[in-house]
């Protein structure tokens, strides 16, 4: 993982990029009514996992009942051709062809991905088939705007200095020596912010010849997603979660 650089989100892009994708040329339709949340989908119609998720996303936009609105940026198909790719891919939400430039200002460096935008403001990342199946368990759970998303949070940690999270992510160690120095991590894919305080607090396992099973080490959950509750601290400017209570996610 690498960690974030400050970002600020170019408002003013999204705002003509999302008329544009109402456009009727886009399969989209204009609607007094605008959804408190968006999913912006970074795909390509020849990327292998993008077929994996397309019918992911299609569902999503079915199942949507206004409590967002999908649209899509799909790379190495021309404007012209779009409508017809979309038809053949069996999409119903707006698609627009994609510029390099959209993806550096996003940061997206592989697809498919996944960007929950409110206002105009990237919340949080879904990195590749298992993040775009996560944000269906979110939004399944009735969990969509109850979390703090870690890009949001690793972009933006002043906003959230003293505030209570919470926060859902892979675990991982990025510690230079694992015993002495174990420094545990939620990410999504891209960005991540440090979590202290989780527990079991063991890391090193039990001493040859010791009596007794061996503890449960933070490295049995090491690629697993946690469900972190904790407050927001800044260390030398990057957001630090201190974990009261956090729980597996199956």
């Amino acid at each position: 993982m690498t960690p974030a650089r400050p970002h600020h989100p170019g408002r003013i892009g999204l705002f003509l990029l999302l008329l544009a994708l109402l456009s009727p040329a886009c399969g989209g339709t204009s609607s007094p009514a605008v959804a408190p949340y968006q999913l912006l989908y970074f795909m390509s119609f020849s990327c292998p996992g993008c077929r994996q998720a397309n019918p992911l996303i299609e569902q999503l936009h079915r199942n949507s009942a206004g409590r967002y609105e999908v649209s899509a940026l799909a790379f190495g198909t021309a404007q012209d051709r779009i409508p017809a790719a979309r038809q053949q891919a069996g999409l119903s939400f707006p698609v627009h062809a994609a510029r390099k430039a959209e993806a550096e200002h996003h940061g997206v460096r592989q697809t498919p991905a996944v960007l929950l935008l409110r206002a105009g403001t990237a919340r949080e990342r879904y990195q590749g088939v298992a993040g775009v199946q996560r944000l269906q368990q979110l939004i399944a759970g009735g969990a969509l705007g109850r979390e703090t998303g870690i890009l949001e949070l690793a972009r933006q940690p002043e906003r959230y200095a003293g505030q209570e999270v919470r926060l859902r992510g892979q675990l991982h160690n990025t510690g230079k020596d694992y015993f002495a120095g174990a420094a545990f991590v939620l990410g999504n894919g891209v960005e991540s912010v440090r979590v202290e305080g989780l527990a079991p607090q063991v890391v090193a396992p039990r001493p040859s010849g010791g009596a007794g099973p061996r503890p449960p080490l933070l490295s049995d959950l090491a690629g697993r997603e946690l469900l972190v509750h904790g407050r927001v601290r800044l260390e030398n400017g990057a957001a630090v979660v201190t974990a009261q209570r956090w729980e597996l996610i199956p």
